[in-house]
């Protein structure tokens, strides 16, 4: 025969049933009536964290460029300031729940936009790198390269050298390369230029073009209206010509540059010319890190981790 249950025994199941109802209850009264208090991928915890739409982030990190797609489970990494940025820009991957690359791009390898990537792949999974074709410019940072492929060597990391017309797909996520001259004379100009597409959200990112490879661009019939435009070097006034950017017309613009740098970015001519399509201009000089999440219905904007 049981032993016989005591009074307390019986009521403990019942008592814990309610205890749960009140606990789930009051959770959701509270996100329902506190809502979420941190803006999407700024301060996030890992735990937490969820790609919602696609995004695309500009992380402050002074005179380079370094910018971030996410896209479902997928992360691809464009650039990476110095060596440096490092300490910010693993970490930075690492709050938005980034626990693996799946595409590096390093647009050309001047230490401004590789530097940083080296930190990456010492410190996180990359399962491949996108490079520009070798430059033939005297004035390529032979250090921060060298680096850059040493580390990429001895992680065994998959290394692609950028083509026009090389594609790759993640999820939904369509990116292309439209330009990548391993002839030209200057290593910006064999700039990795790329399109991100998702669903009806198109991106452009630029590397360190100048007019040159924009006069290029613009008669290849590959360019057309883009919502989000990567500015290129840093909105300097010899890139960012005025049929450019006029045929790319974006939405939106964003300059990476540091504030008070010493090659005077961005230039008041690249600036006249975007405010002249209408485009509202973001700088990480002035507003730090950047992030676009875009929706089928609507797109956000976090500046600093404020709507």
């Amino acid at each position: 025969m049981p032993p016989r249950k005591s009074v307390a025994d019986k009521l403990k199941k019942p008592l814990q049933i309610i205890l749960f109802v009140l606990f789930f209850a009051g959770g959701t009264l509270y996100y329902f009536i506190i809502g979420e208090t941190k803006a999407p991928g700024f301060g996030s915890d890992v735990a937490d964290y969820e790609v919602a739409g696609i995004e695309f982030h500009f992380l402050d990190v002074g005179q380079g460029d370094c910018s971030l797609i996410l896209c479902d489970e997928y992360a691809v990494l464009i650039d990476g300031g110095e060596y440096e940025n490092g300490e910010y820009i693993v970490p930075y991957l690492k709050d938005h729940g980034v626990e693996k690359v799946d595409l590096m791009v390093a647009s050309h390898r001047h230490s401004d936009h590789i530097g940083g990537l080296t930190a990456v792949l010492e410190q996180m999974p990359v399962s491949e790198i996108l490079i520009n074709p070798d430059g033939v410019s005297e004035d390529v940072d032979s250090l921060a390269e060298e680096q850059f492929l040493s580390v990429a060597q001895e992680q065994e990391v998959t290394m692609t050298i950028a083509e026009v017309g090389t594609v790759y797909d993640f999820a939904g996520l369509h990116l292309s390369v439209l330009s990548a001259d391993a002839q030209c004379a200057q290593e910006n100009e064999s700039s990795v230029v790329l399109l991100a597409a998702c669903d009806r959200t198109t991106a452009l990112f630029t590397g360190d073009i100048s007019e040159e490879t924009e006069k290029s661009l613009c008669t290849s019939g590959k360019i057309a209206d883009c919502d989000i435009l990567k500015v290129a070097h840093h909105g300097s006034n010899y890139s960012n010509s005025d049929d450019f950017i006029r045929m790319v017309s974006p939405e939106y613009a964003v300059v990476s540059c540091a504030a008070d740098n010493a090659y005077g970015h961005p230039g008041a001519k690249t600036l006249d010319r975007l405010q002249n399509v209408g485009a509202t201009l973001y700088r990480t000089d002035q507003m730090g890190t950047i992030a676009i999440t875009c929706f089928a219905e609507k797109t956000s904007i976090y500046i600093n981790g404020k709507d």
